[in-house]
């Protein structure tokens, strides 16, 4: 079996679909096609599945570590990520693929993740906050920094737009 993932919309209410596709033909000489329902077990299995293949291994691992904080992770009363922001996390992730600087997830004192990308003295986030908003920013040492609510529709242009930033 060969497991393809693709990413049609990425927002609270579609999963990432999978689909299955057998390279064998079936009797009547079609490729053997099925989309399941799939449970957050399944898809959870799919998206680590994803990471291996795909190089985000130390994506996943620094998504693992936020999972795990609770509140009042850093002393000061910050909220613990929600469940909803580390899923939409962790679709938005194969994304990150646009951006060639170097990429890390960081719990936010909001109450979020931010995706984090760096080359030299530009950086660009993407911080998805547990309210639901989504929030770009870029910056460097020669320009003030900017900001923009991104729709979860928009992320992929939102995140090439940071690549042309961060890559000068």
């Amino acid at each position: 079996m060969i497991f393809h993932a693709t990413l049609p919309q990425i927002n609270g209410n579609t999963a990432a679909q999978y689909q299955s596709v057998s390279s064998a033909s079936s009797s009547n000489g079609t490729a053997d096609r099925f989309d399941p329902q799939i449970s957050i077990d399944n898809l959870s299995q799919q998206i680590q599945r994803l990471f291996a293949d795909s190089g985000f291994e130390p994506l996943r691992r620094q998504l693992d570590e936020i999972r795990g904080l609770s509140d009042d992770w850093d002393g000061s009363g910050a909220p613990a990520p929600t469940f909803q922001v580390i899923s939409t996390v962790s679709e938005a992730l194969p994304l990150t693929q646009f951006v060639s600087s170097p990429v890390s997830l960081v719990p936010s004192a909001e109450g979020g993740v931010a995706i984090s990308f760096s080359r030299y003295d530009r950086v660009g986030q993407v911080e998805f906050a547990n309210t639901g908003e989504i929030v770009a920013l870029t910056y460097s040492d020669d320009s003030d920094p900017i900001t923009w609510n991104v729709s979860i529709r928009d992320l992929r242009k939102t995140l090439k737009s940071i690549r042309d930033f961060v890559s000068g």
